[in-house]
């Protein structure tokens, strides 16, 4: 009966558009749920490789390890004093770091740094570099330094680390991102 009633009142509302409007809504709701495209796919996956100079003592580091050095809670890793570098602002790898590893905004970032070295907590901030390319050459010639760029702009003269074990060009790599 409630089937019959149904179908009734859509043929009664047939010469009605108000009466179809949530009809249509749902019809169009439905069909852009399904046709549209899986929110990666397309996407371009980009990958943060954390890196050090050749001769670094550097070989493998934890996410934990990462933050803490980048929050001025850690300045020495394996008995040596890490110098960090970070990327300016307008770079999608320092906005993933920042956002995504870290958890603040850069704002914070930068306030905490200031804060850390008001304190004597440590002796300078991060070195900042202006360009994927300046913090690969900084890294290369300054020993125990880190940094961090996009795989897309590794250079030969530095080393890239491992991040829990794991290879930038391994799938399970944990610094990753999907940036259309």
């Amino acid at each position: 009966e409630t089937v019959k009633n149904f179908w009734a009142c859509s043929s009664a509302c047939r010469s009605d558009p108000f009466c179809m409007a949530p009809l249509i809504a749902l019809f169009i709701a439905l069909t852009m749920m399904f046709a549209a495209p899986a929110r990666n796919e397309g996407a371009e996956t980009h990958r943060l490789v954390i890196i050090t100079g050749k001769a670094g003592t550097i070989g493998d580091i934890s996410r934990d390890d990462l933050r803490q050095i980048y929050t001025a809670r850690i300045s020495r890793l394996g008995g040596y004093r890490i110098s960090p570098v970070i990327l300016g602002s307008r770079e999608p790898a320092e906005r993933y770091f920042l956002e995504e590893l870290l958890g603040i905004a850069e704002i914070d970032f930068t306030q905490l740094w200031i804060g850390a070295v008001f304190r004597g907590e440590v002796g300078a901030p991060p070195h900042l570099a202006r360009a994927p390319a300046d913090a690969c050459l900084y890294v290369a010639t300054h020993r125990n330094a880190i940094g961090f760029v996009e795989a897309s702009d590794l250079s030969g003269d530095v080393k890239a680390i491992t991040v829990d074990g794991r290879r930038y060009d391994a799938p399970e790599y944990p610094l990753k991102w999907s940036a259309r």
